[in-house]
């Protein structure tokens, strides 16, 4: 038992020997001199804006404390809206289902939505017609959100 104990605190104090190590990641957000995140923008208690037009909420949150743990600053931060995909034959999130998780911004492609066939989970990605039906609108809308 003596062995296992010394042992253990062996293990232990290599672990806090090492030290933490931020890594590429965190200091290419010091070099861009914010925390940028994602933010459904619709889920009540977890990033909406309030009457003010101010984002309120436990991810807001999260993403502030960091900011301040990195920066000093709570503020210094950027909301990044994020939205969902959903094909019409997609019967592992079906549109209704992406659009209520993310707040309301779903976009959804099938016969239905103006394409010229209906997407299942894989095929928004993945599938055949996917670079030429999904991905030039996915693209437009990220290009319009950066």
């Amino acid at each position: 038992m003596k062995l296992l104990a010394t042992a253990a605190a062996a293990a232990a104090l290599v672990f806090v020997a090492q030290g933490a190590q931020a890594g590429a990641t965190f200091d290419a957000i010091k070099a861009k001199g914010f925390v940028q995140c994602g933010m459904n923008g619709g889920v009540g208690g977890f990033g909406a804006p309030d009457a003010k037009g101010e984002m309120k909420g436990i991810d807001v949150d999260l993403c502030r404390a960091v900011a301040a743990a990195m920066f000093g600053d709570a503020n210094k931060v950027k909301h990044t809206p994020l939205t969902a995909l959903a094909g019409s034959r997609d019967v592992q999130c079906t549109p209704v289902a992406a659009a209520r998780h993310a707040g309301g911004s779903c976009r959804a492609f099938g016969r239905e939505h103006g394409h010229a066939e209906d997407f299942g989970h894989f095929d928004l990605l993945m599938g055949t017609n996917a670079p030429s039906a999904v991905w030039p609108e996915l693209l437009g809308w990220l290009e319009s959100h950066d």
